[in-house]
């Protein structure tokens, strides 16, 4: 039998026009529109050459926002440039490495603004339409209950997952410390932001208010009752309140059950690091967060893999192995809860560290709180880059 092989059934042509598909792919690989990525929480574009603009911004916010030239072309001496000033403000502009800039914005008043890219001759090289919003309400959404969240590593906080994750109470064992993310919104339109908070002293309450960016959620509460008892958070934003957040501390004694809840992940590979979560919840089964369980994984007790090592945890995190199937215990003085995971091996986490820091437009970090895995990666999966604002309110 003759057997015909490529080559013999192309024309010469059509070799020619072959040829110069292939020589003309990687020209066109190379280039791209210019365009501008900024460093807040809204989702991904589907092309990594669109624009990343996370719009509306809110009324008060300060966002950093990358330049591209979208080729080899350096943008150190490219400006970004607003044609409403008194709504979106370009504050400064920043050199992020030796070919890279970046422009600071602050966001004033409620409009619409055209930003313009503009090069190092002055000529108009890309130009986007961004709003800002000012926002009249907020969700509150616990940071455990976000991690079981398979949408939250896909840099998404949809109404699915808010409807897993928002709280109308913060419920805080007395003496630990819960973390609450805030999302904003104007009427049912979120918006993004970070640095917007401000609130007044609370007795017997320690508040403290973090910041991160490019994170779906880049707001956050920590929040530490020191005695068992009722409380309210009285907060606002530069236009005005927020409806008022009841805070509870909770007494060891009432706690009544601990349970694990995995993150949701529809199609894990090998290796894929997967979320287990321990919930606490007290007799009337209302969540109570700042829970921490010792762990163990077939009976072998876990601990944290960053020093300094912690052997109590809110959060576990295992690797991925279908061929496994491994028992997770999680305990809490009486309280147990057990689990069948298919794990090869895991560590000991806690929802108080909120990420790593990641090559880009932050430029420093905060530290995180004392003895919260501060060297850990808790959120690496969701491209977390580290805070740049942090207020602590100390409280008697």
């Amino acid at each position: 039998m003759k057997t015909l092989s490529l080559q013999s059934k192309v024309s010469s042509s059509s070799r020619f026009l072959l040829l110069a598909l292939l020589l003309s792919a990687p020209l066109a690989a190379c280039g791209s529109p210019p365009h501008l990525d900024d460093d807040e929480g809204g989702p991904q574009p589907s092309r990594s050459s669109d624009d990343h603009l996370s719009v509306p911004y809110a009324t008060g916010t300060k966002v950093r926002i990358a330049l591209h030239s979208g080729t080899a072309e350096p943008t150190v001496s490219w400006r970004l440039v607003s044609d409403q000033p008194a709504v979106l403000a370009i504050t400064g502009h920043t050199t992020t490495s030796d070919r890279t800039g970046a422009a600071d914005v602050s966001a004033l008043s409620p409009g619409q603004v055209m930003l313009r890219l503009l090069d190092g001759e002055g000529k108009e090289r890309h130009s986007a339409l961004v709003t800002v919003a000012t926002p009249d309400r907020v969700r509150v959404l616990a940071h455990g209950l976000l991690r079981t969240q398979e949408d939250v590593s896909r840099r998404m906080v949809t109404e699915d997952v808010a409807a897993v994750a928002t709280v109308q109470e913060a419920r805080v064992l007395s003496g630990a410390t819960g973390v609450f993310g805030v999302a904003y919104f104007a009427g049912s339109q979120r918006v993004y932001g970070r640095g917007l908070i401000q609130f007044d002293p609370i007795a017997q309450v320690q508040i403290e208010n973090r910041t991160t960016t490019g994170s779906p959620l880049t707001e956050w509460l920590f929040v530490k009752p020191l005695a068992a008892g009722s409380y309210t958070l009285n907060w606002r934003q530069k236009s005005g309140p927020f409806p008022t957040l009841p805070i509870v501390g909770v007494a060891e004694s009432e706690l009544a059950s601990v349970s694990l809840v995995p993150e949701t992940v529809v199609e894990p590979k090998k290796d894929h690091s997967i979320w287990v979560y321990s919930r606490a919840r007290d007799v009337s089964q209302r969540d109570v967060f700042g829970v921490y369980t010792s762990f163990s994984l077939d009976g072998v007790p876990q601990q944290s893999s960053s020093p300094p090592t912690e052997t109590t945890g809110d959060l576990y995190r295992y690797s991925y192995d279908a061929a496994q199937s491994r028992q997770l215990l999680a305990t809490r003085g009486s309280l147990r809860a057990t689990l069948s995971i298919p794990a090869s091996k895991g560590s000991i986490y806690n929802t108080t560290y909120l990420g790593c820091s990641q090559a880009g437009l932050v430029t420093r970090s905060a530290a995180p709180q004392g003895g919260s895995l501060a060297l850990g990666l808790l959120l690496c999966g969701w491209l977390v880059r580290r805070a740049t604002r942090r207020r602590v309110v100390q409280v008697g």
